[in-house]
């Protein structure tokens, strides 16, 4: 048998690789009994082999780029005999975008307005987005403009994430804070005392 690192969840995918990263994938033979072993790895369903190990191993280690995403299988090859081809997938994260204009500094009545974005490499697709505003609020949904309101001055973690067809999870955080009132910090003149 072949046992694939990191372990493919049942639908067979690899764990996700970030846009733009690689992610090094392990090959390794379950019940070796020989040194004696190669590796091949195919595109699926092709005939000719995309790759092999250089030496015998009874593991094999390769890294993907996000670039090279897609549906794989592998071969062990144990004294010139091929066994059965083992299927996995690499898969991209969502890429994932968030700002605000509110960055900067001043937050109007305490409203945020928040933009996003959520892209999926195809064949993969997007199929959930969530909001955390920071503040215990988190929401399912979609990616554009928002706005939030708080309800108490502070700095605020917003994260957005987009979890594609396959399971991968892409997210963005930014900070927001959020001022007091006016006249509300510590310090603050008392207010005058009436006239008459």
């Amino acid at each position: 048998g072949i046992a694939i690192t990191p372990t493919p969840t049942p639908g067979g995918v690899v764990n996700a690789v970030a846009p733009g990263g690689s992610r090094d994938v392990t090959f390794a033979a379950v019940d070796p009994g020989t040194a004696s072993i190669t590796w091949a790895l195919y595109r699926k369903g092709a005939a000719t082999p995309i790759n092999s190990s250089a030496s015998p191993g009874a593991n094999w280690t390769l890294t993907f780029l996000a670039s090279e995403a897609g549906e794989y299988e592998v071969v062990r090859i144990t004294d010139g005999t091929p066994g059965p081809r083992v299927g996995f997938r690499i898969n991209v994260e969502p890429t994932v975008s968030l700002t605000s204009a509110e960055q900067a500094g001043v937050v109007p009545a305490r409203i945020v307005t928040f933009n996003s974005t959520a892209t999926d490499t195809a064949p993969g697709s997007v199929v959930a987005t969530t909001w955390d505003f920071g503040d215990g609020t988190v929401v399912e949904a979609p990616a554009g403009t928002v706005t939030h309101t708080y309800t108490a001055p502070g700095d605020y973690t917003v994260r957005f994430s987009a979890t594609d067809n396959d399971g991968a999870v892409g997210a963005a955080t930014l900070v927001i804070n959020v001022p007091a009132a006016p006249g509300a910090g510590p310090g603050a003149p008392a207010p005058a005392a009436p006239i008459g």
